[in-house]
């Protein structure tokens, strides 16, 4: 079995800093990929031309990783106009932005952030296509670890990753139990988060139908009047065809961690919640059903029926 993996991963600039209470920063973001980017393995970038000179300094020029390729797109919105275009028809809808119990989070008003959450796999499929990767290859976030979210230490990433996975399977990470018969729209509405898209693993084979099926269950999405992020729609894509899937529990980071001989860094495990913070996240949960169902009431009692 072949343990060696190709990494893509890419950035695309959304102008945000500019959004209220989940703004980051353009060079938040290359921290972010500074952390994590003198990893040994052939690497797969798409960027904006900015951030492809940003990221040939750190990648190319600091830590001299010369497998390197860096794609340079000028305008992302138009890699799938099709799939953007889809999105972009649900947000005119003011029913679809309240379905979100948090109408603040960007997977709930912005469709550029949403549409560029699917671009991972358009990423994936075009680097496989031309011939730059093959083999086992790995989507890692761009922004992955979040600086020393989990990973503590930049200098463990001076190694090559490997690991033997499944080679007829996907290979993604969950938070949470997947089958639980949550419905698909009961998730959306209240936002849980059940699986990780900024880490996933599969053979060059499996990534084309992969990325179909992710991409169909966007455009289902929008077809209903809605949209989310990848997080969703790669829980309607394992729920189509879970026997395609090789998943793992673990936290936002872990994964890596999980799937390699590598020794990390990390942050302490979380002590059990005090009674106090249990009562804090209850009471936080309530005041927003709460709000939830209050906006819903005066949508609905403003209706106006023939």
């Amino acid at each position: 079995m072949n343990d060696k993996i190709s990494i893509v991963t890419g950035f695309f600039s959304l102008g945000r800093d500019r959004w209220n209470r989940y703004d980051r920063s353009n060079e938040k973001y290359y921290r972010y990929f500074e952390f994590w980017a003198n990893i040994h393995n052939d690497m797969v970038i798409y960027a904006d031309p900015e951030s492809a000179a940003i990221v040939r300094r750190v990648r190319v020029e600091k830590f001299g990783r010369k497998n390197t390729r860096i794609i340079e797109i000028e305008d992302f919105l138009s890699l799938d106009k099709e799939l953007y275009n889809a999105i972009q028809g649900t947000t005119g809808n003011d029913f679809a932005l309240k379905f979100h119990l948090r109408t603040r989070n960007p997977e709930s008003w912005n469709a550029e952030y949403n549409y560029m959450m699917l671009l991972k796999e358009w990423c994936v499929n075009d680097a496989i296509e031309k011939g730059y990767v093959g083999g086992m290859v790995a989507w890692v976030d761009f922004g992955w670890n979040h600086g020393g979210k989990y990973y503590t230490d930049p200098k463990d990433f001076d190694f090559e990753w490997k690991y033997p996975f499944e080679e007829d399977k996907m290979n993604i990470f969950a938070l949470r139990e997947l089958d639980d018969g949550v419905p698909v729209f009961e998730v959306l509405s209240n936002m849980n988060s059940y699986l990780i898209g900024g880490l996933i693993i599969g053979p060059a084979t499996l990534w084309p139908k992969f990325a179909a099926m992710i991409r169909g269950n966007m455009l289902a999405l929008t077809r209903l009047g809605l949209m989310d992020d990848d997080q969703l729609i790669l829980l309607m894509t394992y729920r189509q065809a879970p026997e395609m899937f090789k998943v793992r529990r673990s936290n936002w980071f872990e994964g890596m961690q999980l799937c390699s001989g590598q020794t990390f860094k990390t942050i302490p495990p979380h002590r059990p919640d005090s009674i106090l913070r249990k009562i804090k996240l209850s009471l936080r949960n309530r005041r927003r059903s709460f709000l939830f169902a209050l906006r819903w009431y005066r949508t609905i009692k403003n209706v106006k029926y023939d």
